[in-house]
């Protein structure tokens, strides 16, 4: 498993938040990289009644960038209740968050949502398969990253997955031999 952990965190690199262009002065100062300020300021906007779509998306960024997963998780969970709001980034976003937490279960979720929203959206793909690594259901794992494969067949990180099938399938092997012995 120290072999899998070792990769994932090559793969991991994926793990990015995405930014969208915003109008709001909590998005610019998000933008800016003050996010501690930008917090009171979308807070505000979206207990308004009459927020931008994106602001849900900042407000969960915001907190996922001062370490407040838990609050992170919840701004992405409103956005993804709100009309007009880009669901497939939110999910993603909020699988992000899910995995920071080590909560594997929620972030499979979150960027299964992403890609019911987008089906050949590679990134959310690879966090799957890295999310169902982390949570030892190796098969499904092996499944995504064999897709990530054809997805995205010039991925920069094509190798670093190409290593992390093979380690799955030996290790699936592996598991398949014990259970016999067993």
């Amino acid at each position: 498993m120290r072999k899998f952990r070792f990769l994932f965190l090559s793969a991991a690199a994926c793990l990015n938040a995405s930014l969208l262009f915003a109008e709001s002065d909590g998005a610019e100062l998000f933008r800016e990289n003050k996010p501690q300020e930008a917090i009171p300021l979308l807070e505000k906007s979206i207990s308004s009644g009459n927020p931008d779509a994106d602001d849900y998306n900042y407000l969960g960024l915001s907190y996922y960038q001062i370490g407040n997963y838990e609050k992170s998780i919840a701004a992405f969970e409103s956005g993804l209740k709100a009309a007009g709001t880009n669901k497939r980034i939110i999910a993603f976003n909020a699988g992000n968050s899910a995995y920071a937490m080590g909560n594997y279960k929620a972030a499979d979720r979150y960027y299964s949502l992403a890609l019911a929203a987008k089906s050949d959206f590679s990134a959310s793909l690879l966090n799957r398969a890295n999310a169902r690594l982390m949570s030892d259901d190796l098969q499904k794992s092996l499944d995504d990253y064999v897709n990530f494969q054809i997805m995205a067949p010039n991925d920069p990180q094509h190798d670093e997955v190409e290593r992390m099938i093979a380690l799955l399938r030996g290790e699936l092997a592996k598991r398949e031999e014990d259970a016999k012995i067993a």
